[in-house]
């Protein structure tokens, strides 16, 4: 259902060059979707958990040729897409993100072209100079 990969890049790197790759493509990715997770459970319990944001975004069509119809409305439970970005006690970046393609092909149909093929191709492109070759 997940997948985790190693970035080559920084932590503030790896978060720079998704947005940007993402916003290349038409996505969406608004202030307010971003959430730093180490920020705010340092804040409500103490606990230090090193470095970990989540973006949040969307493409708006893919998004709405979904949402046209009741029977997919469900589907806004797992919208917007979601990537976390982290670092590992080894100091190493990784980000994982929910398979959309997995998703596509376990829902069929209309769901399977949208998810499964459009959204799937973008987020390889806003993921291939963030993730190490042979993960």
């Amino acid at each position: 259902m997940l997948i985790e990969v190693e970035s080559p890049l920084g932590f503030e790197e790896t978060l720079a060059r998704i947005e940007a790759n993402a916003k290349d493509l038409g996505w969406k990715v608004p202030k307010k979707w971003k959430v730093d997770f180490q920020h705010n459970l340092k804040k409500v319990t103490g606990t230090d958990i090193g470095p970990n944001r989540v973006l949040k975004m969307c493409e708006p069509t893919a998004a709405a040729k979904l949402l046209l119809k009741d029977e997919y409305k469900q589907l806004t439970a797992m919208m917007p897409c979601t990537i976390a970005v982290w670092e590992g006690d080894d100091g190493k970046v990784y980000l994982s993100k929910m398979n959309t393609g997995l998703m596509g092909t376990m829902f069929g149909g209309n769901v399977a072209k949208v998810m499964g093929r459009e959204v799937s191709r973008d987020e390889e492109e806003i993921l291939a100079e963030v993730i190490v070759a042979d993960s």
